[in-house]
């Protein structure tokens, strides 16, 4: 008497393991590999409102002589809303700025803390 089989053979346990511990590893480099572009974009996206609440800015001073005292003044006249940096937060400004500067536009960067190292200032941008 001949015994026969029906169906393919299945996954063992340890093969299951071995192929969702591979797709956990290309993940983990996948992550860290683009996770520089991620944190370029944010500050390329920080930078570029940076532009424009500089536009509005210079408008509402050439309207009113005087530049705002808040930001939130902008909205509805010169932005359609509050402007907000790559990691969607708001900007620190300052109407009398530092250093002989009309008025100071500064984003805390990756660590999202004003006054270290990998701040975003609008003088040093405007720069570039």
């Amino acid at each position: 008497m001949k015994v026969v089989r029906r169906g393919g053979r299945a996954f063992s346990m340890i093969e299951m393991t071995l192929v969702i511990a591979l797709i956990g590893i290309l993940m983990t480099v996948a992550v860290f590999a683009f996770l520089p572009k991620l944190l370029e974009g944010k500050v390329t996206a920080t930078k570029a409102t940076m532009h424009t609440v500089n536009g509005a800015l210079l408008s509402y001073k050439a309207a009113n002589n005087t530049f705002p005292t808040r930001l939130t003044q902008l909205v509805n006249n010169s932005l359609p809303t509050m402007p907000k940096d790559g990691w969607k937060k708001e900007f620190y400004y300052n109407p009398q700025g530092a250093n002989g500067r009309p008025f100071d536009l500064i984003r805390g960067g990756e660590d999202l803390t004003l006054g270290t190292q990998d701040d975003i200032d609008w003088a040093k941008v405007e720069q570039e």
